[in-house]
């Protein structure tokens, strides 16, 4: 049987549908990046763990049967409460993307980004090259009022006005 045409292979060893209403990944959670990276056990709490950003430390798990619904909260319920983007994690794989995730989730929320999120994205984009590749993922990958937002977001961190 051949994989539906939408799905596609990912970075982090999962595969992608591009399915309407909201793209979605999906791969075997002993086979999540950092999880095998750095020789966590194959938990819901190790994957909380390796969450990027507060705003993605959650699992949310529909009820099934007669077991309610329930969500594993590892910090995005406060980012919620704060409007506050922060580090969950303290290894975040490709650097780049990561910086350009930022800028999209502080445009998409209108979340202020912590302080060391922040330093980290200053970081990233002290290097032309990386300004011009986050730029150009957030024009690619983002739609038009985000990519506007986030990039407006790169330049005031690039000329240090954030």
């Amino acid at each position: 049987m051949l994989p539906p045409v939408d799905v596609r292979p990912t970075i982090f060893g999962g595969v992608q549908s591009s399915a309407p209403p909201v793209p979605f990944d999906i791969w075997p959670l002993r086979e999540t990046f950092l999880i095998r990276a750095l020789k966590l056990p194959a938990s819901f709490e190790s994957l909380l763990s390796t969450a990027d950003f507060n705003i993605n430390a959650a699992l949310y798990f529909p009820a099934q049967g007669s077991a309610p619904s329930s969500i594993l909260d590892a910090g995005m319920l406060s980012a919620l409460d704060s409007h506050l983007i922060s580090f969950n994690a303290s290894d975040l794989p490709f650097p780049v993307l990561q910086c350009a995730r930022l800028a999209a989730y502080a445009a998409k929320l209108h979340f202020r980004l912590a302080p060391s999120v922040l330093e980290f994205m200053k970081q990233v984009l002290a290097d032309q090259g990386n300004q011009r590749e986050v730029v150009a993922g957030l024009d690619r990958y983002q739609s038009g009022p985000v990519a506007e937002a986030a990039i407006a977001i790169v330049k005031l961190i690039i000329a240090r006005r954030i």
